[in-house]
């Protein structure tokens, strides 16, 4: 027996029209042609760079921007409406340096080609998903995969473990969960760029969630959802000077393609009805509850760059600078 056919990937999906997605063929093309060699041509000046940008900005079309923007917007409210159906497949327990956690995989019928991950710090709640066997699968096989009450380890093996590995989450105030949603960032969260403040927000979430009981949600969303090939090229657009909205918009996709009805299906899921959330951008708020709130939001808690609160561990770097000023003024973000 295997997993496969739980949620089959969708087809492959050619990349963004527009005119930094080379079609198959060209992208063949390029490659089987002779490589051009850049080691004795001279960097670009600033008067070049300057020249590239403003051909760049004359090719944008404000109608083909607005359609796209429309596009992903509807997508949003398609899922706030309707959240899609999510399945856990495993759940296990991990021992962290914040203490243990236990882990949740999940796929979508949003995206089925991706697995989304979930950790629940002070808790072991068990998803309504996994209760339902896979066909053919025996019962000590949906125990191998997560379905179990408790913990498997025998607790004195081990001074990690958690006295919390339960249906439910211990929180220390004895009060709603803490949550955060998290979209994937490699940039931030794997190399520690300090061109966003996506690492230490990540950082931040679990080291708190941690110590007050909650869970995180990480989702496969990278670059606000264009995915890192694209991201890439946007920072390379950032570089000429433009900010990460125009630069998305320049790639011929939405300013933020990303949508969270995700997260309140998995949230669902985990059988949490009532949260409080960790996040400075508003519009997580409204999306995550829906228009039938089967999530409500009890509390925003505000996540304020580690610099702004003069914390020697903050990332004091111009470019995050300019990265949160575009998220407050052009993204509504809350960072005050």
């Amino acid at each position: 027996m295997t997993l496969s056919g739980i949620y089959e990937p969708s087809p492959s999906t050619s990349d963004s029209d527009s005119l930094f997605s080379p079609s198959a063929s060209s992208l063949s093309s390029s490659i089987s042609s002779t490589p051009r060699p850049l080691e004795d041509e001279p960097a670009l000046s600033a008067a070049a760079r300057q020249q590239l940008l403003e051909r760049l900005l004359a090719q944008m079309d404000p109608a083909a921007v607005k359609q796209v923007e429309d596009a992903a917007a509807a997508v949003r409210q398609q899922q706030f409406d309707h959240p899609p159906t999510v399945r856990c497949l495993e759940r296990a327990r991990v021992s962290t340096e914040h203490g243990e956690a236990f882990l949740y995989r999940y796929v979508s019928s949003a995206d089925p080609g991706k697995e989304h991950l979930a950790w629940v710090y002070r808790g072991a709640p068990l998803a309504h998903s996994l209760a339902t066997r896979l066909a053919g699968e025996s019962e000590d096989q949906h125990k191998v995969r997560g379905y179990y009450p408790g913990t498997l380890l025998d607790p004195a093996t081990s001074q990690q473990h958690s006295p919390h590995a339960r249906d439910g989450i211990d929180t220390t105030d004895g009060g709603t969960a803490l949550v955060r949603i998290h979209s994937e960032c490699f940039t931030g969260d794997i190399m520690g760029s300090t061109r966003c403040d996506c690492g230490e927000q990540l950082k931040e979430a679990k080291r708190i969630i941690s110590q007050r009981g909650g869970v995180i949600l990480y989702l496969r969303q990278e670059g606000r959802g264009i995915g890192l090939g694209e991201k890439m090229k946007a920072y390379n657009l950032q570089d000429l000077g433009v900010d990460t909205v125009v630069a998305n918009q320049l790639l011929g996709h939405a300013s933020d393609a990303r949508t969270f009805g995700l997260a309140t299906a998995i949230l669902e899921d985990l059988g949490l009805s009532e949260i409080r959330l960790l996040t400075n951008n508003p519009d997580k708020i409204s999306s995550v509850e829906g228009s039938k709130r089967v999530v409500r939001v009890t509390e925003r808690v505000a996540m304020i760059p580690l610099a702004w609160q003069n914390k020697p561990e903050g990332i004091y770097s111009k470019e995050l600078d300019r990265y949160l000023h575009t998220k407050r003024t052009r993204m509504g973000h809350l960072l005050d």
